[in-house]
């Protein structure tokens, strides 16, 4: 099997994953996980923590 970059994985690697995908507890909090990072508007706080940075700037001129 290979990874993203296309380099293949170790074996250790692919025993975890099995155990990370049959586990529930893992695939649960993966899941719960999941909705949450759906749930945020991460444009949003970029956009203000961006805005927030700039205002530090005007304020040290």
């Amino acid at each position: 099997m290979l990874d993203t970059s296309g380099k293949e994985l170790p074996f250790t690697s692919l025993c975890s994953m099995q155990v990370a995908v049959s586990d529930e507890e893992m695939r649960s909090r993966a899941e719960a996980l999941g909705r949450k990072i759906r749930e945020e508007d991460g444009v949003a706080n970029a956009v203000a923590a961006f805005q927030h940075y700039l205002q530090e700037l005007e304020q040290e001129v």
